[in-house]
């Protein structure tokens, strides 16, 4: 099939599917466990002991700073628990019919929740010229 033919098709796809790829036709035998979205969690991930930087920068970040500069100063500090985390995959791996999407973590919550109230306010917008081309009124 050529890729623009698969292309339309996927987005027809989606369109008849609430927005959800062909994923979504393995539902029932897929694993229920929903995906995981992920804020930032406290490790030791960038400890001095465990993390390397690179020694070299790429022009366009340069003003940002080196890595180490712009990362090291979040160990110990991010603001999510790991400890809480897995509890929480505890409790959802626990349900009966859980989330599909579980975003981990305040910052994870406050991140996803606009941008995803801002994608509905967009369809809401153009409602109706989405039900127009589909020869619904």
């Amino acid at each position: 099939m050529p890729i623009g033919n698969r292309l339309a098709s996927e987005q027809f796809f989606r369109a008849r599917n609430g927005g959800r790829g062909r994923h979504a036709e393995n539902r029932d035998r897929a694993a229920t466990f929903p995906r995981s979205r992920p804020g930032f969690f406290r490790t030791g991930l960038l400890d001095a002991k465990n993390v390397k930087y690179a020694d070299s920068t790429i022009a366009d970040y340069a003003a940002e700073g080196t890595a180490e500069a712009m990362w090291s100063g979040y160990d110990g500090a991010q603001p999510n628990d790991p400890g809480k985390l897995g509890e929480a995959l505890v409790e959802l791996a626990r349900m009966a019919a859980p989330p599909r999407v579980f975003a981990a973590g305040s910052d994870a919550i406050a991140a996803i929740v606009p941008v995803l109230e801002g994608r509905l306010a967009e369809m809401k917008a153009h409602e109706a010229l989405s039900r127009f081309s589909g020869g619904v009124s």
